[in-house]
């Protein structure tokens, strides 16, 4: 489907979209935005793209950078990482902990979607048919399951979580030590004690 030239050109333009939005749509939008609305934007706009890349017309597949671009990159989960690591950390998660756990999920999904999206370009190819529709597998994965999950959330999740009172906490009282209990001197034979 691209030649060497249309596939530079491609990947050009594409790293461009990717610094605009990373450089300046995303943070306008997560200023002005709040978590729920920026993240829903930014799924939406993915499922476009991908459905907008099983397009056999040229003009149509490379357009998709334009409603992908907010939530490119994993940007769409730009509003919901603080709020993670915030309710993470009220929880009783170490910060580093949290971000290893969402780290190696991360991870995973990425050696995942790959997968994923090769087998279902294979079976669409070995088929004898066009392979665009295996953009559905990352449209699903990467956008729609996320937006129904946070769909899920209340708006009071969504919120950073209350800050506890800092009410001076009593230092605990030291246990009592027991006095030591004199020693009481032996009698030893031949002593005479007097009385």
């Amino acid at each position: 489907m691209l030649n060497f030239n249309t596939g530079r050109i491609f990947l050009q333009c594409y790293g461009t979209s990717c610094f605009i939005a990373g450089t300046y749509i995303t943070p306008f939008l997560l200023r002005s935005m709040s978590a729920r609305g920026f993240t829903t934007l930014c799924n939406l706009g993915l499922i476009i793209a991908k459905c907008m890349r099983m397009s056999e017309r040229m003009a149509i597949y490379f357009s998709f950078t334009i409603p992908a671009l907010p939530g490119v990159n994993g940007a769409a989960a730009s509003a919901l990482k603080g709020l993670q690591s915030q309710h993470a950390v009220a929880a009783g998660f170490g910060k580093g902990e949290f971000s290893a756990w969402t780290n190696n999920l991360r991870a995973f999904m990425t050696a995942l979607l790959p997968m994923l999206l090769g087998n279902a370009y294979a079976l669409l190819k070995r088929s004898g048919r066009y392979p665009g529709p295996a953009w559905l597998v990352p449209a699903v994965v990467g956008a729609l399951i996320p937006e129904l999950l946070t769909w899920r959330l209340s708006d009071e999740q969504l919120r950073p979580p209350a800050a506890k009172a800092a009410a001076p906490q009593p230092e605990p009282k030291p246990e009592p030590v027991p006095e030591p209990v004199p020693e009481v001197a032996k009698e030893e034979e031949g002593d005479v004690v007097a009385g």
